[in-house]
């Protein structure tokens, strides 16, 4: 059964502009599963979450927003899936996904990366218990806030630690990284896009 995932750092979602351009993008996408990192968002999430999805067959899951840890929201159609929380993490957040009509079954795991290294470690330690929870199919995306080759950053000339700790984890854990289609980077800084790198990705 083919699944259809679309995963986003919104940067925020707290102002009326940002989620007229999601759900803009949510009629056009129109996708099984919605993951969407950084939203800062920590209170009346489910109203926002159908602001954002104007159907009364939403559900959603969040991982509240605290701090520098800018929160996760995950949306799905019930009258497709029936999602059921597995885990919450402190970087992340699990669902499992049963198919209304069918059989099949499937985990998800939506990551919001720290940005220290340390941090990072116990996000990729987090990650990789949470996957032996899960019994089935199992993908996890979102921003992990590091790139795992030079390639993956414009400009980057050296291979740094967390760079290592990274690629390693990916290998570790035999998880497929697939290339991405129409680009080499999701995020992006400055007028001319001088910065830009690999941040987000599915695995």
């Amino acid at each position: 059964m083919m699944v259809k995932l679309l995963s986003w750092n919104v940067r925020g979602i707290n102002n009326s502009s940002t989620r007229n351009i999601v759900k803009s993008a949510l009629l056009k996408w129109k996708a099984d599963v919605y993951c969407f990192q950084k939203s800062k968002i920590s209170r009346e999430v489910e109203s926002i979450a159908k602001q954002l999805w104007a159907s009364r067959w939403i559900r959603c899951g969040y991982l509240e927003a605290d701090g520098s840890k800018g929160g996760i929201l995950i949306m799905w159609d019930c009258r497709i899936w029936k999602g059921s929380l597995v885990e919450t993490g402190q970087f992340s957040i699990t669902y499992r996904f049963d198919a209304v009509q069918t059989t099949f079954s499937w985990y998800f795991t939506g990551v919001y990366a720290p940005q220290s290294r340390n941090e990072k470690l116990e996000c990729w330690e987090e990650v990789a218990a949470i996957k032996e929870l899960c019994e089935g199919p199992w993908v996890t995306c979102g921003d992990f806030n590091t790139v795992r080759v030079m390639a993956e950053r414009r400009g980057c000339n050296r291979i740094t630690n967390v760079m290592k700790d990274f690629a390693k984890w990916i290998e570790d854990m035999e998880l497929h990284d697939p290339q991405l289609i129409g680009g080499n980077f999701t995020w992006f800084r400055g007028a001319n896009h001088d910065s830009a790198a690999r941040l987000d990705r599915f695995l």
